[in-house]
């Protein structure tokens, strides 16, 4: 289906955990959902969450990033205790979270490859309230390039690409934010198998570049891939 073996879908793992913590979580909970939960992350780890729907998975990951608010939690980044209780606080401290849900909360369907990847950061392509789009095009087409996104211009419009072409978009959007922790739930939905594997290495890619990855799948295979 995809033109090659399904044994050489995995390439070797070039991330490599250390004993650098970036996301310490303690007593994370909220009644009737979730919890207590608490875990490390560490520097070059992809941590995978398993669980099957209604399990909490995505609830976890939406209170740490402040969309929901858990009755208690202890959030340190390194060993700096931080206050999230919005996602703007969370953004501002670099944390991410790609929603399962990408059409819906993730990208503007309707506006090109290049508004989507500067969307969560317009001020740095801004001057006296007017956007420099030759800038905005230069920064979308390095990520075009970097992440590999298939489009035949960065003016397309994201509703006409694949899904996992839209997916490696809001990837780009959340780095050029300058996101250190991403939170990827079911990042690979909806995805053909193809493009699945290509967003697993990618994933392992920003891991060994000392981003902070969270894997929230389904089930347990998903997780260790």
């Amino acid at each position: 289906m995809v033109g090659r073996s399904l044994a050489d879908a995995y390439p070797p793992r070039a991330s490599v955990p250390t004993d650098q913590v970036l996301l310490r979580v303690r007593d994370l909970q909220r009644s009737g959902s979730f919890g207590p939960v608490s875990f490390d992350l560490r520097k070059g780890e992809i941590l995978g969450f398993a669980g099957l729907m209604g399990a909490g998975r995505t609830e976890v990951a939406r209170a740490i990033f402040g969309a929901e608010r858990p009755d208690s939690c202890s959030i340190l980044l390194g060993d700096t205790p931080v206050h999230i209780c919005s996602p703007r606080e969370a953004i501002r401290h670099c944390i991410a979270y790609l929603s399962e849900d990408r059409k819906k909360d993730g990208l503007a369907l309707s506006m090109p490859v290049s508004a989507n990847i500067t969307l969560a950061n317009v001020r740095a392509i801004a001057s006296r309230g007017f956007l420099r789009f030759s800038e905005e095009t230069a920064i979308a087409e390095r990520y075009v390039r970097k992440l590999g996104i298939r489009t035949p211009t960065v003016r397309q419009i994201a509703r006409n690409l694949s899904g996992g072409n839209q997916q490696k978009i809001v990837i780009s959007k959340w780095l050029y934010r300058g996101s250190r922790i991403l939170f990827f739930d079911q990042p690979t939905r909806g995805i053909d198998v193809g493009a699945k594997y290509a967003i697993y290495g990618l994933m392992d890619r920003l891991a060994a570049d000392g981003v902070g990855v969270v894997l929230s799948a389904p089930n347990c295979r998903s997780c260790s891939a």
